[in-house]
């Protein structure tokens, strides 16, 4: 399994997700968002801590030397968790800074 090329296309699915819910903004459709969010960030997050690939390269150029396919799921996950963080701020009623109303 190609995680890496997995990681890329849930990104994808989650940039589309976000237009939808900018579009169409509604509860509703703020609380599916919120949960399919939800389910990415955790699968991100499970892919980051327990990929198999090579995950450290040979080369000792800096003091960060993980390999370009162990980043994509390391920052993707990272990433994801931020913006579930915002949509879960938005759901709750907390502040609404991801999708101003």
């Amino acid at each position: 399994m190609n995680i890496p090329l997995i990681t890329i296309l849930l990104d994808l699915i989650c940039i589309g997700l976000y237009f939808v819910q900018d579009t169409y903004g509604s509860t509703a459709i703020y609380m599916t968002g919120f949960i399919i969010q939800t389910v990415i960030t955790i699968f991100l997050i499970i892919a980051a801590f327990t990929y198999s690939g090579k995950k450290y390269t040979n080369h000792f150029f800096s003091i960060y030397n993980t390999t370009f396919r162990y980043d994509i799921i390391v920052i993707s996950a990272i990433v994801n968790a931020l913006m579930l963080f915002l949509y879960g701020m938005n759901v709750f009623g907390i502040n609404n800074v991801i999708f101003s109303q």
